[in-house]
């Protein structure tokens, strides 16, 4: 096997910049396609964290995995958020976090601020040049904080990024908000409990769900169960657009 190319992360965000979530989910959403959680890992495994994909490319898990978490976190947001003017929280840090804010600010319409909680303040790892570049041009304002609290008092929309955890009180969060969980980890049970909760393991019943309603008092809580799982089809999209669009380098 003759590997001869690898997607380094700027270009896998060169592909993000051009394609849509939906687009690069295509293949978890077409009535014939595995439950996302059947998919298996692409190709084969390296020791240094890539995946080979069809035999003619390198692809990092961990940006793999950040990804998909983004790209299902911002389909969930759009199908489930119907109010006008959104108020948006994403708790996280790093790239999957970074991938999350900008998805959020191209793709889900409405979010007049958005604010970063990341933890012990290390805002540089989410809010990058690039970022806030995206968040100013589309007039959302933004904040950064290293409380989860304060990011999430007054949202109507909170996206808990993969690998991060939120552990609040539910007096923090706004009547009848929408908590999207793409992190890959368990919620507090006392936010679960009193949320309505949705679980979708299929983006298939996530669309079927548009229509769903839930008493405003209450939280709607959409957990996304596979989020932090490598998708095979995602990652095969990827590079498909990569090729396509000339972006990729020789290893």
């Amino acid at each position: 096997m003759d590997v001869t190319r690898k997607l380094s992360t700027d270009e896998v965000w060169r592909v993000v910049e051009h394609v849509s979530p939906i687009d690069l989910l295509a293949g978890e959403l077409t009535e014939t396609s595995e439950p996302a959680g059947a998919c298996p890992a692409p190709d084969a495994g390296r020791s240094d964290g890539s995946v080979v994909v069809g035999d003619r490319y390198l692809l990092g898990v961990t940006t793999l995995r950040a990804l998909r978490s983004a790209c299902l976190g911002t389909v969930a947001a759009r199908t489930f958020v119907t109010s006008g003017a959104t108020t948006a929280a994403v708790v996280g840090a790093g790239l999957p976090a970074e991938l999350q804010v900008s998805m959020l600010c191209r793709y889900v319409p409405g979010i007049s601020h958005l604010t970063v909680a990341t933890p012990n303040g290390r805002e540089g790892e989410t809010v990058t040049q690039r970022v806030v570049d995206e968040l100013d041009l589309a007039g959302i304002g933004h904040s950064v904080t290293s409380s989860a609290e304060e990011a999430v008092f007054g949202a109507n929309l909170v996206v808990v990024a993969l690998d991060a955890r939120l552990d609040l009180e539910v007096a923090r969060f706004v009547k009848g908000s929408v908590v999207v969980n793409s992190s890959g980890r368990d919620l507090p049970k006392h936010l679960v409990a009193v949320a309505h909760q949705v679980c979708f393991d299929d983006l298939r019943k996530a669309f079927a769900g548009a229509g769903l309603r839930w008493e405003p008092e209450r939280m709607l809580l959409v957990e996304l169960s596979t989020a932090d799982m490598p998708s095979a089809s995602l990652a095969r999209r990827v590079c498909d657009e990569a090729d396509r669009l000339d972006i990729v380098k020789e290893v």
